[in-house]
């Protein structure tokens, strides 16, 4: 729940660094606190940083060129991020959490 929170918190954000600034301390506490190893929570949150890119038309330097130079239009841009974010935390949950844990990250 914290991790989809962390994602999904993007679209109040004009930028990734904003996001990671603001939220990415409190989030690792709260997941830390609730017993989640500290560095599995720090790579989630670094990752689900990174995978937010892609939501919004101001989500990134690369996702504003897309929708300013005309290829994707704002609904679009919006409906492919949401469903992006949802088929990447499924990827990252099924195959991330069987390669984690065959790493021993918990």
């Amino acid at each position: 729940i914290l991790q989809a929170s962390y994602l999904m918190l993007h679209y109040v954000f004009a930028s990734q660094t904003a996001h990671a600034g603001a939220l990415y301390p409190a989030f690792l506490a709260m997941q830390i606190a609730a017993g989640v190893p500290g560095v599995l929570a720090a790579l989630c949150l670094a990752f689900n940083n990174n995978l937010s890119g892609a939501l919004a038309h101001y989500s990134s330097g690369p996702a504003a060129l897309y929708y300013g130079a005309g290829y994707v239009d704002l609904k679009d841009m919006f409906r492919l991020g949401f469903v992006m974010a949802l088929l990447q935390a499924v990827i990252w949950g099924s195959v991330g959490s069987v390669w984690w844990k065959f790493l021993g990250l918990y």
